[in-house]
């Protein structure tokens, strides 16, 4: 039988490997065998690991088979070998262990299907099976939720025993999570690595905190301007994007472009932009910095959401509602597509805060140029966003992303798992135009570059500028959703009942701060503060 067919013969067995030496000495090497289990290896001496033996005048390097019964002990055995015409009895040792039998493991993801359609199932799907051919005992299944239902969805299954491996973890409950044990630590896994090096460090702030990483992120959506030139153009107020470059294009400008581009009454209204933030506090965010207010404390035990700063915020998104500038909300409900709508018809010019996540709101209806419903092609420009009051502009990051749950049996598994949605998911997530790159080493991927739509082609650049190592995030509490519901029910009273927003703010204080002093101690004090 030849060398090849003895390797053929073991398979991917590994070798027993010792050599045939003078005066008492050995040479042993690991292999491997089982309890009770006789093991047949071929046996081969690399010649720089073995003491050269003189029999009958020859040098001699010898190859056998050796058969032995052993549950994983070092064993003397008697070998004998022909050299040179006699056979000469050799003691050896010989060391054999049972090879490591993987076990079969099964991994299942719920991920969100808010964004994709179809396109994202498939996606997903090929993720799983990208995973599963470099981990042959791995089974992965993946399970599609709704954006809205995900936080419940998980903390429902979590109590009952029935949670998965890895879960879609959002900016907005990240935070909420953590405190509650709900999903671990990623640290003692990405030490190891060079992984949060790659990853840009806006995309995966939102999982950030307690002195800790829950989770990576697999979306990056910096914040820029989407604008309808035809809208834009005919004001004679400058192009945002020179004006940017001129340092310009700030909140100032803004408020007089709202105020020309206000035309029309009823269905022939014409908008310039719709409500800055549509009443979602983490959006809102960025009118209260601008205007020198923090969101909270320094150490996110209490609100300051109702500070003098913070009203000048709030009056100034609440005017351009009061003042008709900007439609107001049973407006947007009554078109098909809300405030989508609207701009794919050609009535709303501006988007001040958009996100690469939702250009399937603007592409199709973009690209058939609206031949059928007898509207004038849209021409769209991107530019980064304006500056506010206080001379700063905001590209902000919202992360989307994935953690392991602390109930999963295989987090070693689920976590290389998570390695391989941030490099998978993540450029499945670019190729449909729903992203920028979370990780630099994607900066430059085919999918992100042969995504860009015409008016992205025109000026890439504007990614380079919102998507930079100092890019802020948003960085939630825990129980975030409970203090949105709350923002929301007292920004109403400052826009429709006209309540000051120091009063209206105030009142929902000391509700949000016991939310906040709620925070698991010792774990509070590190979270990133507001940007």
């Amino acid at each position: 039988m030849s060398d090849r067919e003895n390797r053929d013969k073991l398979g991917r067995r590994g070798l027993i490997r010792f050599g045939f030496v003078g005066a008492g000495a050995a040479v042993m090497a690991g292999a491997v065998a089982g309890c009770g289990e006789t093991v047949v290896e071929r046996v081969e001496v690399p010649v720089e690991v073995i003491k050269e033996v003189q029999v009958a005048g020859e040098t001699v390097i010898k190859e056998v088979e050796v058969e032995v019964q052993v549950a994983g002990e070092t064993i003397i055995k008697e070998v004998e070998v022909e050299v040179a015409g006699e056979t000469v009895t050799k003691i050896v040792e010989v060391q054999v262990e049972v090879p490591v039998q993987v076990e079969n493991v099964e991994l299942e993801v719920w991920y969100n299907q808010q964004r994709g359609g179809p396109g994202m199932h498939g996606i997903w799907n090929q993720a799983a099976l990208n995973f599963q051919a470099n981990n042959p005992n791995v089974r992965v299944s993946v399970m599609p939720f709704a954006h809205g239902d995900m936080e419940v969805k998980v903390l429902t299954a979590v109590a009952g025993g029935t949670a998965p491996d890895v879960a879609y973890l959002h900016m907005d409950w990240a935070a909420t999570f953590a405190s509650k044990g709900v999903v671990i630590p990623l640290d003692d896994y990405t030490k190891s690595s060079d992984i949060m090096d790659d990853i840009y460090p806006s995309a995966v702030a939102s999982f950030q905190g307690f002195g800790h990483t829950w989770g990576l992120p697999v979306v990056s959506q910096p914040g820029f301007v989407l604008y309808n030139q035809n809208v834009v153009e005919p004001l004679g107020l400058g192009d945002p994007w020179d004006l940017y470059k001129k340092g310009e294009f700030t909140s100032d400008w803004y408020d007089g472009y709202l105020a020309a581009a206000r035309t029309g009454e009823g269905v022939d209204s014409v908008y310039g932009a719709y409500e800055y933030g549509f009443s979602v506090l983490k959006v809102q965010y960025l009118a209260l910095w601008g205007h020198n207010s923090p969101v909270w404390n320094e150490d996110m035990t209490e609100s300051a959401l109702h500070s003098d700063e913070a009203a000048a915020g709030w009056n100034w998104i609440a005017g351009h509602v009061n003042s008709g500038l900007v439609p107001s909300r049973s407006e947007q409900s009554a078109i098909v597509g809300g405030a989508g709508g609207l701009f794919n018809s050609g009535k709303l010019g501006m988007n001040p805060l958009f996100a690469r996540q939702n250009n399937q709101k603007y592409a199709e209806a973009t690209r058939r140029g609206f031949s059928a419903s007898g509207y004038e092609p849209i021409n769209l420009a991107i530019a980064p966003p304006f500056s506010w009051p206080n001379g700063d502009t905001y590209y902000r990051d919202g992360g989307n992303g994935y953690g392991v749950l602390q109930s999963s049996e295989n987090p070693d598994a689920a976590y290389e798992l998570l390695l391989e949605l941030t490099e998978s998911v993540g450029r499945g997530h670019m190729g449909l135009g729903l992203s920028i790159p979370a990780k630099k080493s994607l900066a430059d991927a085919e999918e992100f570059i042969g995504s860009f739509h015409p008016w992205e082609q025109e000026r890439t650049e504007v990614f380079d500028i919102i998507q930079t190592d100092e890019t802020p995030a948003f960085v939630q509490p825990p129980r975030y959703t409970e203090i949105q519901t709350l923002v929301r029910a007292a920004y109403d009273e400052i826009v429709l009942g006209g309540l000051e927003p120091q009063n209206a703010m105030g009142d929902i204080k000391s509700t949000i701060d016991e939310i906040l002093q709620e925070a698991p101690e010792g774990m509070r004090r590190s979270f990133p503060g507001d940007r």
